[in-house]
């Protein structure tokens, strides 16, 4: 997974020099937030997840997305869940006082 992972970000590199390339290429690999990218995608999908996936993969909701001019509909759909999140969480903090 992390071989995979780093290829594709390590792609656009190719076409520097071989040395400019893997500096950058271990930089990359070094960082700690990368680290943390690759051992989230390792993690087991939870429900939430996996229906947002189904979602996001569905055919009415790419003609929606495409009809709706929205140009990265799996962004806007993670972002439209996470304000929902936030709005509820705000109501349930509002009600608990």
């Amino acid at each position: 997974l992390v071989g995979l992972f780093a290829g594709r970000f390590l792609q656009p590199l190719q076409g520097r020099k071989p040395r400019e390339w893997i500096n950058e290429a271990s930089k990359l690999v070094a960082d700690p937030t990368f680290a943390d990218v690759v051992a989230g995608m390792a993690r087991p999908l939870d429900p939430d997840e996996i229906a947002v996936n189904k979602l996001a993969n569905s055919e009415a909701f790419k003609r929606w997305a495409r009809v709706a001019n929205i140009q990265s509909p799996e962004t806007w759909l993670v972002g439209t869940i996470a304000a929902q999140r936030q709005l509820d969480n705000r109501q349930e903090a509002q009600e608990a006082q």
